[in-house]
């Protein structure tokens, strides 16, 4: 496993982890990945390999790591965001039955 899936398998593990604890009437707001057929794979590009080791080469591709980082936490957040948006449509749907 990639050092980036193990990144974002480790938050999506922990977010999971702590909307155990209950978001009950929680509003969630915040971007969001869910779409109505699966849930997609990031779209970040990977970052470039540098062709030399020149300064201007090895600048270009510290700022390409830097973007695709950027890119994967924007990811993770909005999987986070989903994820408690799930729980609340879950805890709202025990509430209903409770009622019952």
């Amino acid at each position: 496993m990639s050092r980036v899936a193990h990144l974002m398998a480790m938050t999506l593990v922990a977010g999971a982890a702590m909307l155990t604890a209950g978001t009950a009437g929680a509003a969630v707001i915040g971007p969001s990945n869910m779409t109505a057929s699966r849930y997609p794979e990031p779209r970040c590009q990977p970052p470039r390999k540098a062709s030399g080791n020149s300064p201007s080469e090895l600048s270009r591709y510290q700022s390409d790591v830097r973007e695709h980082f950027r890119c994967v936490e924007k990811y993770v957040e909005g999987a986070q965001n989903d994820i408690r948006r799930i729980q609340e449509s879950m805890d709202s749907a025990v509430r209903g039955a409770k009622r019952y």
